[in-house]
């Protein structure tokens, strides 16, 4: 006669109360030797239903929980920077464990409907306060150990360091929601300081939108002196001479127009880090301008 399957002792392993006692103490050594990190799962947005590919995501929302990190090999080995044809590239990589009970309390009770999947997804980031850095989740193993007392009890991710590529984030947290602005392209526009319809002063963070353009993008600071506004996260390009209304302060200057005559060049805007001495496409752009006549539609040719 076959064996019938008991509730208090499954058929791979020991009983319902044993696998409990080991969930209780892989949770308790998690929150001894672990570290509290930030969870941030992706959203994607417009995605393309044919190649699966989304044209732009963001990170809205982070739960805080604790993790176990298990490996640092490949984070501290000396390997991980390489160089190519790209430039250098860093790939450092950690390995977190997180307890399973303890990732379906957090989520079911903040982002129940949210996730796709009812475990940490491939694609979501982990920021780890000790070296304040975002890691992105490129493979999440289930099965790990495997099946001790007949159940699993943790998620083991591993992680790349985090490269940034013109995401949204907006979470809440300060020193997460800072990185978005470190790592954006930022975009100096000169403003007309003899024009304006409200001279109050744009404020970092706001939103600005062109009149004409109806490009959008946020402020991240504001030069009262020289009439400098640098902004980042830029949807569009804005056009010379238009409105740039602040949407929260509601301040209303003009974007100054090019000095050069007959230019049909929609704005005048160069990357800004004045802390890198390696930039000079302000420089190029300048010496272009004189030898290259860009009013025509073909500078290059005849046709």
């Amino acid at each position: 006669m076959a064996s019938q399957k008991s509730t208090h002792f499954p058929a791979y392993g020991g009983s319902t109360t044993e696998q409990a006692l080991v969930q209780d103490l892989v949770d308790e050594h998690i929150k001894i030797h672990g570290s509290t990190v930030f969870y941030l799962p992706r959203t994607l947005n417009d995605v393309d239903q044919l190649w699966g590919e989304a044209s732009n995501s963001e990170f809205k929302e982070s739960v805080q929980i604790e993790m176990f990190l298990k490996s640092t090999d490949e984070f501290d080995n000396g390997m991980s920077d390489t160089v190519t044809e790209f430039g250098l590239q860093n790939n450092d990589a950690l390995t977190f464990m997180v307890s399973k009970r303890r990732w379906t309390e957090e989520f079911d009770g903040n982002f129940a409907g949210k996730l796709a999947d009812d475990r940490p997804a491939e694609g979501d980031l982990i920021y780890f306060p000790l070296t304040k850095g975002l890691f992105e989740i490129k493979y999440v193993e289930h099965q790990v150990p495997f099946y001790q007392l007949g159940d699993l009890y943790c998620y083991e991710l591993r992680t790349e360091l985090f490269r940034y590529s013109g995401e949204d984030l907006d979470t809440g947290v300060a020193e997460i929601d800072a990185i978005e602005v470190q790592e954006s392209f930022k975009t100096s526009l000169v403003i007309d300081e003899t024009l304006t319809n409200n001279a109050t002063a744009f404020t970092v963070d706001e939103v600005v939108a062109g009149s004409v353009s109806n490009a959008n993008a946020k402020v991240v600071s504001w030069d009262t002196t020289n009439y400098i506004l640098v902004v980042y996260d830029k949807t569009n390009s804005f056009t010379e001479g238009e409105t740039l209304t602040g949407q929260t302060s509601g301040a209303s200057w003009y974007l100054k127009r090019s000095s050069v005559s007959g230019s049909t060049r929609t704005e005048t805007v160069y990357i800004d880090n004045s802390t890198d001495q390696n930039i000079v496409n302000r420089v190029i752009e300048v010496d272009a301008d004189s030898i290259i006549d860009f009013s025509e539609k073909n500078p290059f040719g005849e046709f």
